[in-house]
């Protein structure tokens, strides 16, 4: 499975960095196939482990600050 997910940290001010350097460290360690681009990050891999890396970005950026 392919999936494309964005995470959009709202109400955090202008400079979102430390949210993506997060995300993106997260989905590295995960060991899943990934690819970024400009809007967004493409994973590939089963449906379970997807979500799971999904929900653990999610959780983890409420912990950030």
């Amino acid at each position: 499975m392919i999936v494309q997910f964005s995470i959009v940290p709202l109400g955090v001010g202008v400079s979102v960095s430390e949210y993506v350097a997060k995300v993106i460290k997260i989905v590295d360690e995960s060991g899943l196939s990934y690819k970024l681009h400009a809007m967004g990050t493409i994973v590939e891999g089963e449906w379970d482990e997807i979500m799971d890396l999904i929900k653990e970005d999610e959780q983890k950026l409420n912990n950030v600050g």
